[in-house]
């Protein structure tokens, strides 16, 4: 069968490039012919500051919950030196589309002659994606299967308008099958959108740790320094930066950052320090680390399939429920830490991972993940 993927744009994102590996992998792997479409924007520095205006007004005078920060954003050459490692990684291991500029040209997938899309993982259904996450642009085409995997809506609230949740209602009746990346969104497809959903693992999850070891191997030294506490913070703060260290001289480990600045905390027009490493080095890290604290979704997962003594710090403004999810089905929430607590007398008793039971459950949701694309591509 050949399939298109529709996800979010691939490079800046080491969980996005690598949740897309896992899916095309498993799914090239069950003999399917798969491509993920190549949509990469750019806007111009006009449009930006209109967005900017807009989103303020909404914030300010209509009491809209929206973002009011103004995005610098990347030009084209300036995407491709900063996600250069990243870039060569998709090229060399996933199979895309031409690229796409705006939303409004999806229809040109139609030479294509896809006989199924596949929407998801990541937040494909934050509503700023929508309806096009919902394939609007194949609105037309009943010969099409249409799955859903590991979708996400971001948040454990309903952010749509009327307009907009009327529309993707109609469009989800046209899914064959419909899985989700968190349980709290099982009841939002349920009472927002009429639909029933199914709770399945991120695609990362479907990957054995060895799949990820190999992708080390083609460029890294694994026999590196194992004295190593692995970080990966998005979003860095005091909080933050004081745990670590006190992390580091209670157990004794010198810190693994790759000090790799984001496009979201980018706030000058220089690129230094921006390119991002590659995909190999930060996979070495959680490889080699003897304890990893990230606040990051798929920096958790990584040191899960690792099998590494972790803990995430909540990350509340790029959405808590994905990481409660995950964890719960776990047994882990005890291993997501909020800023407010005190972390010298939460440390002192927190107990070692028994990864024996964390991944007897992983092997259990492996085979129901997997079922599922299975039975839905049928």
């Amino acid at each position: 069968m050949k399939i298109g993927i529709f996800t979010l744009w691939q490079g800046l994102n080491y969980g996005g490039v690598l949740q897309n590996y896992a899916l095309q992998k498993v799914l090239k792997d069950m003999g399917h012919d798969v491509y993920t479409i190549d949509r990469t924007f750019f806007v111009s520095s006009f449009f930006r500051i209109l967005s900017f205006l807009k989103r303020n007004f909404q914030h300010y005078i209509l009491r809209k919950d929206v973002p009011t920060m103004f995005y610098v954003g990347f030009t084209k050459k300036e995407f491709l030196y900063v996600c250069k490692n990243t870039r060569d990684f998709i090229t060399k291991y996933n199979t895309t589309t031409f690229n796409i500029k705006s939303n409004k040209k999806l229809y040109l997938l139609r030479q294509y002659k896809f006989d199924a899309y596949i929407v998801g993982s990541d937040q494909v259904w934050l509503k700023t994606h929508a309806p096009y996450s919902f394939l609007s642009f194949i609105e037309k085409d009943e010969n099409v299967k249409r799955v859903a995997y590991a979708a996400s809506f971001g948040r454990n609230n309903w952010t749509y308008n009327k307009k907009l949740t009327d529309k993707c209602r109609t469009l989800i009746k046209k899914f064959n099958s419909i899985s989700v990346r968190e349980k709290a969104a099982v009841e939002l497809c349920k009472k927002y959108l009429g639909s029933e959903a199914e709770w399945v693992l991120d695609p990362t999850l479907l990957l054995d740790c060895k799949d990820y070891i190999h992708l080390i191997e083609q460029k890294e030294n694994l026999e590196v320094d194992k004295n190593i506490l692995m970080t990966y913070i998005l979003d860095n703060d005091t909080y933050k930066k004081d745990l670590i260290n006190f992390l580091c001289n209670k157990l004794n480990l010198t810190e693994y950052d790759l000090k790799c600045k984001f496009a979201s905390q980018r706030e000058e027009k220089s690129l230094c320090g921006m390119q991002l490493p590659s995909i190999s080095q930060w996979l070495r890290g959680f490889y080699n680390a003897k304890f990893v604290i990230t606040d990051s979704y798929h920096g958790t997962i990584m040191a899960i399939i690792f099998n590494k003594q972790f803990l995430t710090i909540s990350n509340h403004k790029r959405g808590q429920e994905r990481f409660l999810s995950l964890l719960s089905l776990l047994g882990l929430e005890y291993r997501l830490i909020d800023f407010d607590v005190d972390y010298t007398n939460y440390l002192n008793s927190l107990p070692n991972i028994d990864y024996n039971r964390i991944n007897d459950i992983l092997k259990r949701e492996k085979v129901k993940s997997y079922n599922f694309l299975s039975e839905s591509l049928k």
